[in-house]
């Protein structure tokens, strides 16, 4: 049994020998397996890797500290940036509702009455405001006995 686990199941390759010292003759080297795409392990612990090293400002690996020119790093500031305008990104899209045509809506900012809403697309803000839609072509009936 092979140490190469392959999930495609692909055959193991061997490097292509043309010289006769057993030198290969292509300038890349022999890749352990063969043409596979890596392991989700691999693609992780990279990506861990290479996040935490941005995340300290260290340079990634192979690059020298001593050159001249200093490579991007981004520093904490940065990344909390990066998540403060995702998450206006995200409140942003949360306002997108529609109102059917047999409905009306009515807006609600921070708890009182703001406006009746009529059918269509509408944006509102996420969290300040509140709509609630009303059905206006059912016919509601109350008996009293």
């Amino acid at each position: 049994m092979s140490n190469d686990f392959d999930p495609w199941g692909r055959p193991e390759r061997k490097p292509r020998n043309d010289d006769a010292n057993g030198a290969d003759s292509s300038n890349q080297s022999p890749n352990k397996r063969g043409n596979a795409p890596p392991g989700l392990d691999e693609v992780f612990d990279r990506l861990t890797g290479l996040l935490n090293r941005r995340a300290s400002g260290s340079p990634p690996s192979g690059e020298d500290n001593n050159k001249g020119k200093q490579g991007k790093s981004y520093g904490p500031l940065a990344f909390i940036a990066f998540f403060a305008v995702t998450a206006l990104i995200i409140w942003f899209v949360l306002g997108f509702y529609v109102i059917d045509q047999q409905e009306r809506g009515v807006a609600l900012r921070l708890g009182k009455f703001n406006a009746v809403l009529e059918p269509g697309l509408r944006w509102q803000p996420y969290l300040i405001d509140q709509v609630f839609r009303v059905n206006v072509t059912h016919v509601r009936e109350q008996q009293f006995d």
